[in-house]
């Protein structure tokens, strides 16, 4: 695995430990979890590391075309329909260890990447 991708699952991996502390460290906030989407550019390798957990999501957008990086990690997405289709099957600070998925993308001339999370207020 590159260095670039090994250093993001550390960063994830440091981030769900201290969730799952301080969820430890106060029962109120036992079911605590959150999402993930970072990225980083390697300018050796010209290359695009994009790791995450959960719904948060990375778009390429690209000769006039946004396609989505990332797969949501949803029950959904495990086939599971009804009321538990949109909870999460994966998250930050939800077990001991996390998961994260990464994506290796090569930049092109022209292209873009969106990271998008979850969190905005509904006014």
């Amino acid at each position: 695995m590159p260095r670039a991708a090994a250093e993001l699952i550390r960063a994830v991996s440091a981030a769900n430990e201290a969730v799952r502390r301080t969820a430890d460290a106060d029962h109120r906030l036992s079911d605590m979890g959150t999402t993930v989407v970072a990225a980083r550019f390697c300018l050796e390798k010209q290359r695009l590391y994009v790791t995450h957990v959960g719904d948060s999501r990375c778009y390429r957008l690209r000769d006039g075309r946004m396609r989505q990086v990332t797969l949501d990690h949803t029950m959904s997405a495990l086939g599971v329909t009804g009321l538990q289709e949109h909870h999460l099957s994966r998250a930050v600070g939800t077990r001991a260890n996390v998961e994260p998925d990464v994506a290796v993308l090569k930049p092109r001339p022209g292209a873009a990447c969106v990271l998008c999370s979850d969190g905005l207020p509904k006014l």
